[in-house]
């Protein structure tokens, strides 16, 4: 029972000391939370960083470091530890930045390359496009707001559950920029004078450069053509009633998909019909609501058809296709998309689609 008892404790012994051994204090550890990449005013990349600080004596909760006219993250991470007070740890990287003014000059793909070959790294970093100054985001540092990486997390998220951007991690933009059927989407966001602002979504072309932008509206109709909603959808229109214009406020929910595709004319037609429910959350306008049920279905019908069209209508001026209907082209007409696989964009942009809502009001309120 002796040598039992004496075994244990010397197998502790020799666990505790290699865990003490393995083990990274957190003063000495540089985290890196945040990354962001932008172009110089002589189109030269710049990469950034963002650590939290964590000792105790130190009056900043975050460091941010930037390296100048580099190749790659890869370059720029090596001057990053050449600077770095700590054990640089790469693999808990929650957002990525990138500067609409290097989006609309460069491919981004290349650039995020090491993200998907160093296993360190983090492929669910939500990735953002930055419409402004890159440099003074990073260095935002306001007392009333958690640190950077976490506020634009948390920001990101909060929108995207609000279903007013889409949400983009390092491993979906992979999908998407390989999957021929789509083109890739990523939040968009915009420093105010006192707060970061989400704007809606950065659409990207084919060849990985920014195409157009969705505002926050435009980006929950890109969602809901997307299927890609969960929560009650809040949208607003503004119709005409008794003679005048008033605005309406309604949350689309339980909708129902059918995608009808052809081919005709040598161009594919798609028609996109949803069944949905619709909830009444506000109206400033006088109407008898229930005596004119079918009228007031029939004008929110009218209206998201036409708002839906409306953001189609951009996606083909600018050839991008973030809906996704080419997987469709590909699934039911495939002879036809083998010709045009390689210049879905413009294919896209010469495809007939019709958006076909079918509403139905299911609650007024608690009010009449």
């Amino acid at each position: 029972m002796k040598k039992i008892l004496l075994l244990a404790v010397l197998l502790s012994a020799v666990l505790c000391t290699a865990c003490a051994a393995d083990s990274i204090n957190l003063e000495e550890t540089s985290l890196t939370l945040s990354l962001a990449m932008d172009l110089d005013e002589k189109g030269n990349l710049v990469v950034y960083q963002t650590n939290p600080i964590f000792s105790p004596e130190a009056k900043k909760k975050k460091d941010t470091l930037s390296a100048y006219n580099v190749l790659s993250l890869t370059q720029g991470n090596i001057v990053f530890d050449a600077v770095s007070n700590g054990n640089v740890v790469n693999g808990k990287t929650q957002v990525v930045l990138i500067g609409k003014n290097l989006l609309k000059q460069r491919n981004l793909f290349p650039l995020l390359d090491t993200f998907y070959r160093d296993p360190e790294n983090a492929v669910n970093a939500r990735l953002v496009a930055v419409d402004g100054a890159v440099k003074e985001l990073m260095n935002f540092d306001p007392e009333d707001k958690p640190r950077l990486a976490v506020y634009l997390a948390n920001l990101i998220d909060s929108t995207h559950r609000r279903e007013q951007t889409v949400k983009t991690e390092l491993g979906r933009y992979f999908h998407q920029t390989y999957e021929k059927g789509m083109t890739p989407s990523i939040t968009e966001i915009k420093k105010g004078p006192e707060e970061i602002l989400v704007t809606g979504t950065a659409l990207l072309d084919s060849s990985g450069k920014y195409a157009a932008s969705l505002n926050r509206q435009e980006s929950s109709l890109l969602l809901l053509l997307q299927q890609n909603v969960e929560k009650p959808v809040p949208f607003i229109f503004t119709l005409s009633a008794n003679q005048r214009e008033g605005e309406i406020s309604v949350n689309i929910n339980n909708v129902d998909y059918k995608i009808v595709t052809d081919y005709i004319g040598n161009k594919f037609y798609f028609d996109i019909q949803m069944d949905m429910d619709v909830f009444l959350m506000e109206r400033n306008f006088m109407i008898n609501t229930e005596e004119n049920l079918k009228k007031l279905n029939q004008k929110i019908e009218n209206l998201l058809k036409h708002e839906c069209e409306g953001l189609i209508a951009k996606l083909k001026e600018h050839q991008v296709d973030p809906i996704g209907l080419g997987i469709y082209a590909r699934g039911y007409h495939y002879q036809e998309w083998k010709m045009v696989e390689d210049n879905w964009g413009q294919a896209f942009s010469e495809a007939e689609i019709i958006v076909s809502p079918k509403v139905a009001i299911q609650s007024f309120g608690v009010i009449k």
